[in-house]
């Protein structure tokens, strides 16, 4: 069996041991090996073994010591395996942050304020009709509120805007973790659908269903 051969096939049978797994085996092996070769055959308890015992512990002592130095040797290819990992998944996150920032934008006027307290009722409205089985927000009351202070004029900006700000970062969150897949390069077509859906039937429905409530 050839070296990466046996490498890979101790890692397909590892699959789900983490580097520091390793790098803690490792250290009990090599306490084994040296348990053995520096205490058990050295005087004076070298002298309560027979030369067959001797040498068995001897071979004991070289197979941990290799052993060993395969458990090194997968720690070090799991550690760049969990880097590289990490790597793809902060570039992952990072592309996810990117196409909100683009198409989901901070608001900062008072038609903005609206329209993600908006966005964020018509979320929770249509959640199921983005993704099955998922929960999404705390409730929708005080965000009723918020939307009726806004669409009266008696009311200024600011009576919506902390609202809006809480409004337009769970929509965010909630579209990040659950339009695309977390260890993938997500697709802008699936947040543009999502924002058609909203300004071309959504945002009417919201409005006309909470404006008064």
């Amino acid at each position: 069996m050839s070296e990466d051969k046996e490498m890979r096939e101790l890692l397909d049978a590892l699959k789900y041991t983490s580097s520091d797994r390793f790098k803690a085996v490792q250290r009990k092996f090599s306490t084994a090996r040296n348990t053995i070769s520096g205490d058990a055959l050295s005087q004076p308890y070298a002298a309560l073994f027979t030369e067959s015992e001797k040498e068995t512990l001897r071979e004991a002592a070289g197979i941990l010591g290799a052993f060993k130095n395969k458990i090194e040797h997968a720690k070090e290819i799991r550690a760049r395996e969990e880097r590289r990992r990490e790597e793809h998944l902060k570039h992952c996150k990072s592309l996810r942050s990117t196409a909100l920032d683009r198409y989901l934008p901070r608001p900062e006027t008072l038609a903005e304020y609206i329209d993600a307290v908006k966005f964020h009722l018509a979320l929770q409205d249509n959640r199921e009709r983005i993704i099955r089985g998922t929960y999404f927000g705390h409730g929708t009351g005080y965000i009723e509120l918020d939307l009726n202070r806004g669409l009266d004029p008696q009311y200024p900006h600011l009576a919506v805007k902390h609202g809006a700000i809480t409004c337009w970062q769970e929509s965010r969150e909630w579209l990040s973790e659950n339009l695309w897949p977390y260890d993938k390069e997500p697709e802008h077509l699936r947040l543009e659908t999502v924002l058609n859906a909203y300004r071309d039937e959504w945002s009417k429905v919201t409005e006309s269903r909470y404006k008064t409530c």
